[in-house]
């Protein structure tokens, strides 16, 4: 939580994710983290029918396939997500749409304790961007999209001494940055 509020104050853009994921790997290893793998990744699409949750899968796979109960969470998310289809008339026409979002973004982590009590997290962000044109006369449909997917993801690690050393320190921000947002609430 420290790292996610230092990074927001650094790189309120949420369009710069790398810096933004830099910010906050930073302040994690200036804690007692230790950054075991990092890494960031673009793709471009240019296509008539690109499947982003395929993508994400992929990434997902790859870094929590040692953690099932986390892949089955990020793979039941996606199936979710898909199956939220608008739902459209039977028979259409003729229909046109032109749709972009600047930016989509979630991010996802699992957490898990080591035999030898080490904690580690392991972390993927996602940042979507797309443009994309579907026209359908009668029962045929014409998809135009351009996506660019960024991801990040790390494992990152830390020992239970570590953090219990710094757990007083970690404490007292987040209870501060609480207690100053409490301020803030209107009257109930």
């Amino acid at each position: 939580m420290l790292a996610q509020l230092v990074a927001k104050k650094k790189v309120p853009d949420g369009a710069r994710l790398f810096d933004w994921y830099d910010t906050c790997f930073d302040a994690l290893s200036h804690i007692g983290w230790a950054v075991q793998d990092k890494s960031f990744a673009v793709y471009v699409e240019q296509s008539q029918d690109f499947q982003a949750h395929q993508a994400i899968l992929q990434v997902a796979c790859a870094l929590l396939s040692t953690t099932t109960a986390g892949l089955a969470l990020v793979k039941a998310t996606l199936q979710a997500l898909q199956s939220m289809d608008a739902n459209g008339p039977w028979i259409t026409l003729f229909n046109r749409e032109s749709q972009s979002a600047d930016s989509a973004r979630f991010q996802v982590s699992v957490a898990e304790q080591t035999p030898g009590g080490e904690l580690v997290v392991l972390q993927m962000a996602f940042g979507l961007q797309a443009r994309t044109t579907l026209t359908q006369v009668l029962f045929f449909k014409s998809h135009a999209s351009e996506i660019t997917l960024r991801h990040s993801s790390a494992r990152v690690g830390i020992g239970t001494a570590v953090l219990a050393g710094v757990r007083d320190g970690l404490e007292a921000k987040l209870v501060g940055f609480a207690n100053d947002f409490f301020k803030t609430l209107p009257d109930l």
